[in-house]
């Protein structure tokens, strides 16, 4: 988390309340439990709003597939071949190989839409082990 958001975590608690002394020490584990539930809901909605903006962004991004495509398409036969992808998309040019999965080095529409969309399920699936380890981080804690 970044200080954007531990920061208003922090105002909810005053200085005074933070301070141990020995009325404190008998009320910590309850005060303990409440600031980690707290916690936990302002992570797990953070966690959706991320996600939310994740996949506005992967929606946009596949999206674009197609017109990324045509506009790197400078023979106009629907087909990128080695040239046209180093100029117009060289992080795609690097992984070439992988993308022409028919292997007739040349890159159709189809098979740079299953690159993009293997590519997101990556990112998502990456997304949605991080968010179950903060759960089961969180469990673990209580």
């Amino acid at each position: 988390m970044t200080v954007k958001y531990i920061f208003p975590l922090l105002m909810m608690f005053p200085i005074h309340q933070l301070s141990a002394d020995q009325s404190d020490l008998s009320n910590s584990n309850l005060k303990d439990k409440s600031l980690k539930i707290i916690i936990n809901e302002f992570t797990n909605s953070s966690n959706e709003e991320f996600n939310a903006y994740l996949q506005e962004k992967r929606d946009e991004m596949l999206s674009s597939v197609e017109q990324r495509f045509l506009n790197c398409d400078a023979d106009n036969d629907d087909t990128l071949d080695v040239f046209e992808t180093t100029v117009c998309l060289p992080q795609v040019a690097r992984q070439f190989r992988k993308v022409d999965s028919n292997k007739d080095n040349l890159i159709s529409l189809d098979e740079l839409s299953i690159m993009a969309k293997e590519y997101y399920s990556d990112t998502k699936q990456e997304a949605s082990k991080k968010e179950n380890s903060n759960s089961e981080k969180f469990a673990k804690e209580q």
